[in-house]
């Protein structure tokens, strides 16, 4: 049996060569879709210096500059560590 991204990219081929209709297209890769997100594995790893200005504020709410200013306020430890063994080792004060 085919994985979902691969009928979901025979899909995609079939609408570009045409075999198939936009109607047919919509319908099948409804149907072909899986119910749980992908693994957080399949994510590129988070780093806030490679966010621009415009995502911090969509994103966060909060002013890239003002993230140092944040983190003090609120006493966010400089290290910790979470449940899944993965360690947070400070912030960096070059926004």
């Amino acid at each position: 049996m085919a994985s979902f991204k691969k009928v979901q990219e025979m899909l995609f081929l079939c609408l570009i060569e045409e075999i198939m209709e936009e109607e047919e297209f919509v319908l099948l890769s409804q149907e072909n879709r899986p119910s749980n997100l992908p693994f957080h594995a399949a994510y590129e790893q988070f780093s806030l210096e490679n966010k621009d200005l415009g995502e911090c504020q969509a994103d966060f709410q909060v002013e890239k500059r003002d993230i140092p200013l944040l983190t003090d306020a609120l006493r966010a430890p400089s290290v910790f560590q979470c449940h899944n063994g993965t360690a947070y080792k400070g912030h960096k004060r070059s926004y």
